[in-house]
């Protein structure tokens, strides 16, 4: 995994990660000096993971969502161009990486300065013990575990809002 990460850092910036381990869990968090930040962070450290075109779509979607008024849209519209910017270098990367720990169920969730929380994507697989390693998304979709949808529009307008400027 670190060896994965410092690859990446070559291509985009990305702190180090902090990395918390328990039986059954790894949970990865980046300290970001700033909220506009969080988004592009996120897309880039979800990467090495299987879950990491879904949970990019969603990012992409949310981003796409900021209503136009809000002081934080030109920051985040930079990080949207960036983002699509990435995304083929992000998955051609990805598709060299064939270790088991990054087929493994994902949830991304992002918590600004303020203390507030969003969550991006959580695979429905996710925190459940003995669930197959789907290998694709057909696979997901025919198994029925694509039940996620992304939190509304409302609530990521609330949680940009609370970005420290």
């Amino acid at each position: 995994m670190a060896s994965t990460y410092r690859k990446l850092t070559r291509v985009t910036p990305l702190p180090t990660p902090n990395l918390a381990t328990s039986r059954h869990r790894t949970t990865l968090s980046f300290e970001l000096g700033h909220d506009r930040d969080l988004f592009l962070t996120a897309a880039a450290a979800i990467f090495p993971f299987a879950d990491a075109e879904q949970t990019q779509t969603f990012l992409t979607i949310m981003l796409k969502s900021v209503p136009h008024d809000l002081p934080q849209t030109e920051a985040l519209q930079k990080s949207l161009e960036k983002l699509q910017s990435l995304m083929p270098i992000l998955h051609q990367m990805r598709s060299n990486l064939d270790h088991v720990f990054f087929q493994v169920p994902t949830k991304m969730q992002l918590v600004n300065s303020e203390g507030q929380s969003l969550t991006i994507y959580q695979n429905p697989g996710f925190g459940k013990r003995s669930v197959p390693l789907f290998q694709s998304l057909n696979e997901l979709q025919t198994n029925g575990l694509l039940d996620f949808s992304p939190p509304p529009e409302q609530q990521v307008t609330a949680f940009i809002k609370a970005f420290r400027t």
